[in-house]
């Protein structure tokens, strides 16, 4: 038994079915594909691995830095 609150979303955001809390039933709805594509899914992770590289280089100029003013 499900305890809890099951819906069906659009890919807008809009509640198309959904079945409340402790609530038994069978929720049924006509899913399409969305065919706008996410930031994720056009370009991965290369957001998140230019960051650790950033991240990296900066690191690395501090201890080059601090290393000079010693």
């Amino acid at each position: 038994m499900n305890h809890g609150i099951s819906a069906v979303i659009d890919p807008q955001g809009r509640i198309v079915s959904s079945l409340g809390l402790l609530q038994e039933g069978v929720l049924v709805a006509e899913i399409t594909r969305s065919e706008h594509l996410s930031f994720y899914t056009r370009h991965g992770n290369t957001l998140p691995w230019l960051w650790a590289a950033l991240s990296v280089l900066a690191a690395l100029t501090t201890l080059v830095r601090n290393a000079k003013a010693s």
